[in-house]
Order: structure tokens, then sequence, then C-alpha cells
């Protein structure tokens, strides 16, 4: 039976995003549900909460026989978590963890979720779906026969993916056909799109910002991150804003602030010998927190400062590259997942506040590793363990 982890801390308020566009803009006055890794335009890969502090955690259990897909992501609305298995989707009870309907896809699942009104929209391999929230039921699907591994959006009322491989999807958000195709032909790897001022930012696998029209799917401007004409490493973090420019990292140690229009405003480059893969990326109290993977086979975390890129300081928190996006962020500390629990870390100094570990019986391994992506709402955070439990803490 899979374990579904309930953790209990004391209550606080947060700040909300929705978990996915709505009519060009990110949605803020939805507050009953969040994707952290989804397009909005405040902060990517986190939420930031008010209160100053947070008490280690309690935990408790429920059990089920679901083995979730750990590198995805989940959606929470009200009474309901909605999250991929390894073969399919499913609808959650959050008060319980009761399965409410369980559903195949057509592959094991590497993309996320975005709940948009009544409908999810998902992938699963090279299938992508619209799934009615209430039922489970397709209510159209399509085969784009190329891996998906990344995050729709919506924009009046089109559908916005991307695959591993050929490019950019414009689907109807009503029955699914391709409004308009933009090529990537390096691919685009993991990358979400980023709508901000009526355009599309969406980075490729060979290291470059695509800028698209998302009315025409148009080319609007491409920006390079190093001079080799034909390839440069690949951007493996998401597109953020910050103070309306755009940041983000790759696998090759480099973190890029860049206007719109594609000015270099500063670039970090973290210094030999170590390398590092970056992954997840946040932003609160003018800092830039990102987590990755060093070439010493360490998870980390870095703070960078967001006018000039300076390092202000780094941790390490285990080795078994197991690490979340930053879980959340705001004027005191950051909470991520990882391979060693949870850790409470202060965003001025790099300090552990403390670390929560929910051990296996007769056993020194951790249960809640995480190196999925991130939901949370105003009562709990929610996210997928490395050996595929639903772990939820509570607030």
């Amino acid at each position: 039976m899979r374990k579904i982890i309930v953790f209990l801390f004391f209550t606080m308020t947060l700040a909300f995003h929705s978990s996915c566009s709505k009519d060009g803009e990110a949605d803020g006055n939805n507050s009953s549900s969040f994707l952290s890794v989804t397009v909005n335009n405040s902060n990517h890969s986190a939420v930031k909460l008010n209160k100053s502090s947070i008490a280690i955690p309690d935990d408790s259990w429920l059990t089920d026989d679901i083995d979730f897909a750990s590198r995805s992501g989940v959606v929470v609305e009200n009474e309901a978590i909605y999250a991929l298995t390894e073969d399919g989707i499913a609808k959650i009870n959050r008060e319980n963890g009761q399965i409410v309907w369980n559903v195949e896809l057509c592959d094991f699942p590497e993309g996320n979720l975005c709940l948009y009104q009544n409908t999810i929209f998902t992938s699963s391999d090279e299938c992508f779906y619209a799934i009615d929230k209430k039922t489970g039921n397709s209510i159209w699907s399509i085969d784009l026969q190329h891996p998906i591994s990344t995050t729709p959006i919506v924009i009046n009322n089109k559908v916005i993916i991307s695959d591993e491989s050929k490019g950019v999807y414009a689907l109807n958000i009503l029955n699914g056909e391709l409004d308009w195709f933009y090529a990537i032909v390096e691919g685009s790897h993991n990358s979400i799109p980023l709508f901000s001022d009526n355009k599309l930012f969406i980075a490729s696998a060979y290291g470059m910002i695509h800028t698209i029209n998302p009315e025409t799917g148009a080319k609007i401007n491409i920006y390079k991150t190093c001079s080799d004409p034909s390839y440069c490493s690949e951007i493996n973090t998401p597109i953020m804003l910050v103070d309306d420019n755009l940041v983000f990292a790759n696998v090759s140690s480099d973190v890029f602030a860049i206007t719109k229009e594609g000015t270099v405003i500063w670039k970090y480059k973290h210094p030999s010998p170590t390398k590092i893969q970056f992954k997840g990326i946040a932003y609160a109290a003018g800092k830039i927190i990102l987590t990755g993977r060093t070439n010493e086979s360490k998870d980390i975390t870095l703070c960078i400062e967001k006018t000039n890129g300076t390092l202000l300081w780094q941790y390490i928190h285990g080795n078994q590259n197991k690490i979340s996006h930053p879980m959340i962020v705001n004027e005191s500390f950051v909470l991520i997942g990882s391979s060693v629990g949870l850790d409470n870390l202060d965003i001025n100094t790099g300090t552990l506040i403390w670390n929560k570990k929910v051990m296996k019986a007769s056993s020194s391994s951790v249960y809640n590793q995480c190196n999925s992506h991130i939901a949370v709402t105003d009562e709990d955070i929610i996210y997928i363990s490395t050996d595929g439990n639903l772990v939820r803490v509570k607030l």
C-alpha cells in the first residue's frame, strides 16, 4: 500500500497565484489552486508567505495503493487533489486521501498539469489531453508524436504547449485543433512558455530564448546565450520575471538576467571547479534562489542578488540528485524538498533553520525525498516524493 504523508504546520497566511494563465493574463483572483512551476507574472517556482517563521512539522499517515509520477506536479482545488500517476492521472480527496477517480493515459506521464475552469490539460509521453475534472473523462486528445515534459498554459482560449524536440503548439481549448505551430529546430526540452506584455518567451535546448506572438505564432526575436553559431548550453530552469526582466539558468553553471528585448543586464558564472546543472528558480526579498545538481553529485541551493548577480550564499543538501524547485520563499526563509527531506533555510544567510525527515521503518532511507514540482494553497503544501508517495504538508 502506498502511503500519503501528512505533515502538520502552525497556521500561516499565503499569497496566491492560479494554476493557468487566463484571458491573456495570470489569474490572481482564484486563490483555491496553485501549481508551482506554471507561468504567472510574479514568481515561477514558489509562493510568498507573510509569516516570518514556521515550526518543524509533525507527521501522520494515510494509505493508498497508487504509484504517483515522481517528477511531475500536482494541482489542488478546494476538496480535490489532481496528480499524475505512473500510467495516468488521478483525482484524490484532499481531506482523507481516498481516490475519487483514476484514469489510464497512453503512456508514462513526464509532463505536468494545468487546471483551467473545469478542464485539466496534461500530457502522457507524446499524447496531450483535455480531461473533465469532475469525471476524469477525456474531452479531447491529440498525438503530437514527440515527447512532452513540460507544463501547458492557457492564453485567450488557446492551450500553449511545447514538446521536447519539435516546437510550440497553440491548440483550440474546446476541441484541440491546431491554431498555430512554431518550429524550434533544436527542440525546447523542459521549457515552460512565459507570457508577458502580450509575448511568449520560451527557451530552446540550444540555449536560446525565442519570443513569439501568442496570437499568430510568428517569431518576434531570438536571443542567444553564447556566441557559438550552432549551440549554447541548455536552459534548464523556468524563465522568471524579476522587475520586468527575464532571469533563467542553464546546465553549465550560468545564470542570466536580460531585458525582454535581449539586452544582457548581468551574467553569473559559478566558479570552477564546481559545475552546476541548475533546475529550480524563485525570487523574494531582492534575492534569486536557485536549486541544482553539482558535478560532485551534490544537491545545492544558491542565493544571488537580483541587481548585479552577486553570489550571496550557497547550501549543500545531499547527494542523491533529488531536489525540488524551491517550495516556498518569503522575506525570511526558503523551504525546499531534497534527498534529506524538507530543509528550511534562512533566506538572508543560507543557514539551516530545521530539517524534517520521515524515515522508513527499520531503514535509514528518507520517505519524503522530493524532486517534483510543488503545489501550495491556503491550507497545505503537496508534492510527490521520489518513490511515488503523495506528500501533504498541512499549514
